[in-house]
């Protein structure tokens, strides 16, 4: 069990980078984007890459996670997989094409049908590397994805912002958002051994089929769930104001959905390991849990804390508008993470019916959402969202935690005490920040090292079991 825990210690933090880089570098880039372009341009292919993202999820159609699950794989299931996957790629391609120009009579906005022709290829490049990512994931090989996917990142945004000081607009970000799963597609094909075969056993679907439909559904709803709002704001308002949610969305993601992908990609498999000793089990998700409460929360209500500033010194003034969406969107972000733990503990444990009603139900409590955005307005949908975010994270940790033993009155104590400290740090941080009226650039300085140095001392004081665990382990690699 020691060599397990290492694995997925040294897992968690390669995946961090990997996942923390490609956000980080992403930011980077993007700002020096959002610089050149406008609003309405991010706005345009935050609409386009919806549409591509929900096509993706059927190309998947959750046989990468049915492959990571099955610890008795063999090569004939890889190759029917991929094989499966190709064949629907090409037909979400082909339908993404021939729907282009109705896609841009919706909206009323011609560019989107050439945006939507080129976009097809993605369907096509996420088959082509699903079975080398899901290969990487599964042996949580995650130093050699973050290589890669770091690699593959850079070239592609490079080439995009030399193409934005050009003036190819638009362009640049749809080739920023094409190369870079493009290059590590090749990258992938170049550094992993395994290539397909022409054999197809369909008896190789079929044992996937139950656990993969019921979690391509979810994978749908989750989608959907992420982008709908950017479509809805792009409707009924403009693109313009579409651009300025999907800035905001993308800075709360930072932290909240780099932290969840590098759980899910070393959680997963980690438990999928443990599935049949309940008490590890447990003791694991449990970690989980503490550390990403440790993580999460006082990165996200930091964040809150210095919106404007943080938006202002990044992107410019042209941009003010997305610093409100930007601080509800945070306290959104703060329980995604948490829902998403207990979603994989349920997936876990092969209850997808169960899985499956979760999300929906997720999606039913979002339709007064979203119909309070179309017709209230944006920051009353940010209310709601709110809400939204809350009611689901305590309904998916009761049912995780009857699969476990974990009650929620424990889960809820274990991660009280970082919720209570963050919001203390934020506040903290916005009283200085208001109280001195610092320029924009100075206020995100002293509200960082603030935060910071709230959070060290409260640690320091409080001594908690997983950021012992933490600074031991760095230390240990740091002298190594």
């Amino acid at each position: 069990m020691s060599a397990l825990k290492e694995k997925s210690i040294t897992g968690f933090i390669w995946s961090f980078i990997n996942t923390g880089g490609t956000q980080i570098l992403g930011l980077m880039f993007g700002i020096i984007l959002a610089r050149i372009l406008d609003p309405s341009d991010f706005g345009y292919i935050a609409i386009i890459v919806f549409f591509t993202s929900l096509s993706n999820v059927f190309v998947d159609s959750g046989f990468s996670h049915a492959l990571i699950r099955d610890q008795n794989s063999k090569n004939i299931d890889y190759s029917s997989v991929f094989i499966f996957s190709f064949l629907v790629s090409l037909f979400f391609a082909a339908l993404l094409y021939i729907f282009s120009q109705d896609i841009a009579n919706y909206y009323d906005e011609p560019i989107l049908a050439d945006l939507a022709k080129v976009f097809a290829f993605s369907p096509i490049i996420h088959a082509l590397m699903s079975i080398q990512s899901t290969i990487i994931t599964k042996d949580l090989n995650f130093k050699l994805k973050a290589k890669l996917s770091l690699s593959a990142m850079t070239v592609a945004s490079v080439i995009a912002i030399v193409l934005a000081l050009n003036d190819y607009g638009i362009w640049s970000l749809l080739v920023m958002q094409l190369l870079n799963p493009f290059l590590l597609m090749v990258f992938l094909w170049i550094k992993i051994e395994w290539k397909p075969s022409l054999n197809f056993s369909i008896n190789s679907l079929l044992k996937y089929m139950n656990f993969g439909i019921k979690l391509s559904i979810s994978n749908f709803i989750n989608v959907f769930y992420k982008g709908i709002y950017v479509v809805v704001i792009g409707k009924s308002y403009s693109a313009e104001q579409a651009g300025y949610f999907a800035r905001a969305d993308s800075l709360k993601n930072l932290p909240a959905v780099t932290l969840d992908k590098v759980i899910q990609r070393v959680s997963y498999p980690l438990l999928s390991k443990l599935q049949d000793d309940k008490d590890n089990l447990l003791l694991y998700n449990r970690k989980i849990i503490k550390f990403t409460a440790l993580l999460i929360v006082p990165a996200m209500f930091g964040m809150a804390a210095v919106s404007d500033s943080l938006i202002v010194t990044l992107v410019g003034d042209k941009w003010l508008p997305a610093a409100e969406y930007l601080t509800y969107l945070c306290i959104v972000g703060v329980f995604y993470p948490f829902h998403s733990t207990n979603m994989n503990v349920i997936k876990v444990n092969g209850n997808m019916n169960l899985f499956l009603k979760l999300d929906l139900f997720k999606v039913v409590l979002l339709i007064p959402v979203l119909y309070i955005g179309v017709v209230v307005g944006i920051k009353e949908m940010l209310y709601g969202l709110i809400f939204h975010s809350f009611v689901v994270f305590l309904v998916s940790g009761s049912i995780s935690g009857k699969i476990l033993g974990y009650e929620l009155k424990l889960y809820l104590k274990d991660i009280l005490p970082s919720f209570i400290f963050s919001i203390c740090m934020s506040s903290i941080v916005y009283f200085i920040n208001n109280l001195l009226m610092f320029s924009y650039q100075t206020e995100l300085l002293v509200g960082i090292v603030t935060g910071i140095l709230i959070m060290l001392v409260f640690l320091e004081l409080t001594k908690i079991k997983e950021y012992i665990e933490i600074k031991e382990y760095l230390l240990k690699k740091g002298d190594s």
